[in-house]
């Protein structure tokens, strides 16, 4: 649920700043809004302090057994950092010496120096691209060579390189003819030979690696720079929040400073304000007004926070907190696109590994991983469908349901995938008319809910050629008044007469929408397919000998891995989709928020999601 925030406004005197700061941070409920960007000296140099540290980390591996060096952590990086500016810089010179190599490779060893001195004595070598299939006609009196076989140039480029020599200069009347006749000018000289080149490049690229070996030298002393970073970030943050305070400049010297905070948390800072002799201020949200969002879910539901911080986003203050619903749906729709329960069972082993040997993986992406990859192991169970093997042992078989494995299966699941879209978009609509109720617009939600299921039945009378029910129309019609009537409110249908003329397009997409669900279907019938396809690759000529049983398990390795990589950015594409979006939409949703950020001590979350 979207926890009830109240604005705060604390005044103490100038000298007492500092003290106040400590406490709040210490209770670590408030939201902080900045009366001002904060800036002075100090913060910049304490936050560029911080940037460098963080640049420090990025290069020191995560994981490693070396030992710390023993010295600390300002040494570290006051040595690490130039070096890694250095780096930065050799890289940037390396890419552009890497394309000046792609540039030139097709024209060899061709000298600057020696193209010179030829022209001294009166030969004048030009260099040309020719269409790989046309001919190139030098001027009079020139010989053309080419640079490079056709045959051996990249298959992306459609030309050749040819140099020409001629007694005279290249100069308009004097040049080369393409097979139409048309003059072809030259490229410009190379500023040095490719050798050259080659020679800098060696050079920078054992100075990188040179940097690298330094700085894989501190891969132990990661745990003590870490520990600076939280340090420092901890005083970036106390040091904004200074900033953000407003000073009085008269005799009584006061500052004051303003944010959000939970209304829960209002005893606790009323308390704190009569220990240090605050003045605080405690109002509730105005209209216009957009406290941050504060989500606090059960134990249960929390795992799904992972995926809005991936996605990054978050609901509005004063929208719905779907997460419970999205967390249900989104591992029906995994196990879905997925699809198949030997994925599910390795999913869940590799989850495991992973827990053991990174620890610092959040515990709750790895709890969302368990839940969706049971579910895959479920919904595989239930389809037989295991690594795509076509014929399962007695016990795997034993599991299937005949409704999604015999006869007609295949309508089966798309018609459960129209059910699920309605369902869902139900849930929608419903939860709008309770957040209505009793305001007329609740019944507009109601006619939604209606037409939704009218949708349903269309999509399977149209896709799958069922019957549609004539009790349908009555509910289309009703549905459709209910719309019109309450869907805005008499004082504001002037402004709003416009949402009254696109509702046939929105009862179109309505319809869409539901239809849209098929892609489940769609993405796990695919899966399914290249798993059989590779299986049949690797194995159907069956296995008599070591190198057809090593082929048989590279393809099988490479084709398996291959589909869940491609079932993973479905899930990406599709599952998250159909919630952040489909289901958005029916439910207002906007994704307009700004996450809850208290000012507290780094390493506490202050949203109540604890991991443990």
């Amino acid at each position: 649920m979207i926890v009830p925030m109240r604005k705060v406004e604390i005044v103490v005197t100038l000298k007492s700043r500092d003290e106040a700061l400590v406490a709040l941070r210490d209770l670590g409920v408030m939201h902080i809004i900045a009366e001002k960007p904060p800036s002075n000296e100090e913060l910049e140099q304490a936050r560029d302090r911080l940037s460098g540290v963080r640049q420090v980390l990025d290069l020191l591996p995560r994981e490693s057994e070396a030992s710390p060096t023993g010295m600390s952590a300002a040494v570290v990086v006051d040595e690490l950092l130039p070096r890694i500016a250095r780096r930065r810089t050799l890289v940037e010179r390396l890419d552009a010496l890497y394309a000046e190599r792609a540039a030139q490779a097709p024209w060899g060893e061709a000298s600057p120096a020696d193209i010179a001195a030829l022209e001294e004595k009166g030969l004048y070598v030009g260099l040309f691209w020719r269409s790989k299939r046309g001919r190139i006609h030098p001027p009079e009196g020139a010989a053309a060579v080419d640079m490079t076989a056709c045959d051996l140039v990249s298959r992306k480029r459609r030309s050749c390189p040819v140099a020409i020599v001629s007694r005279k200069p290249f100069v308009p009347g004097n040049l080369p003819r393409d097979s139409k006749g048309n003059e072809i000018r030259p490229i410009g000289r190379p500023k040095r030979s490719l050798r050259q080149v080659e020679l800098e490049i060696y050079e920078l690229e054992h100075n990188v690696e040179a940097i690298d070996r330094h700085t894989q030298s501190h891969a132990g002393d990661r745990d003590v720079v870490q520990r600076a970073e939280t340090e420092l970030r901890a005083r970036v943050e106390y040091l904004e929040a200074r900033q953000s305070m407003g000073v009085a400049g008269d005799v009584r010297k006061l500052s004051w400073l303003r944010g959000w905070a939970p209304a829960e948390s209002e005893q606790d800072i009323l308390q704190a304000a009569a220990r240090h002799g605050w003045a605080v201020r405690f109002r509730d949200p105005a209209p216009d007004e957009t406290p941050p969002t504060y989500i606090r879910n059960p134990r249960w539901v929390r795992p799904v926070k992972a995926v809005f911080e991936m996605i990054g986003v978050v609901p509005g203050y004063r929208e719905a907190d779907i997460s419970p619903v999205f967390l249900v749906f989104l591992s029906i729709f995994f196990a879905m696109l997925v699809g198949d329960a030997g994925y599910g069972v390795l999913f869940i082993a590799m989850t495991f590994a992973v827990q053991k040997l990174l620890r610092n993986v959040p515990k709750k992406v790895t709890s969302l991983l368990y839940i969706m990859s049971a579910a895959t192991v479920v919904w595989g169970g239930l389809t037989g469908t295991w690594f795509g093997i076509e014929e399962l042992s007695a016990p795997l078989a034993a599991i299937k349901v005949d409704w999604l494995t015999g006869p007609g299966a295949e309508d089966n699941i798309i018609l459960l995938c129209f059910l699920l879209g309605a369902i869902h978009l139900t849930i929608a609509h419903a939860w709008q008319a309770v957040r209505y109720f009793p305001s007329p617009p609740f019944l507009a939600q109601l006619g939604w809910v209606g037409t939704t299921w009218v949708m349903f039945f269309a999509a399977r009378s149209m896709v799958l050629l069922q019957d549609f029910p004539a009790a349908m129309f009555w509910v289309l019609g009703l549905g459709a008044l209910l719309i019109v009537a309450f869907m805005t409110p008499l004082s504001r249908i002037r402004g709003q007469w416009f949402e009254h003329v696109m509702l046939p397009l929105k009862f179109i997409s309505n319809f869409v929408d539901v239809v849209s669900y098929v892609r489940l279907f769609a993405v796990g019938a695919a899966s399914l397919a290249m798993a059989q396809a590779f299986n049949q690759m690797a194995l159907g000529g069956g296995v008599d000998g070591i190198l057809s049983g090593l082929f048989a398990a590279v393809v099988l390795f490479l084709g398996h891995g291959l589909n869940i990589l491609l079932a993973a950015m479905g899930v990406l594409v599709h599952g998250v989709r159909l919630n952040t979006l489909e289901f958005a939409q029916h439910m207002d949703l906007t994704w307009s928020g700004t996450p809850y950020r208290p000012f507290a001590e780094p390493g506490r979350s202050g949203d109540g999601d604890k991991e443990g």
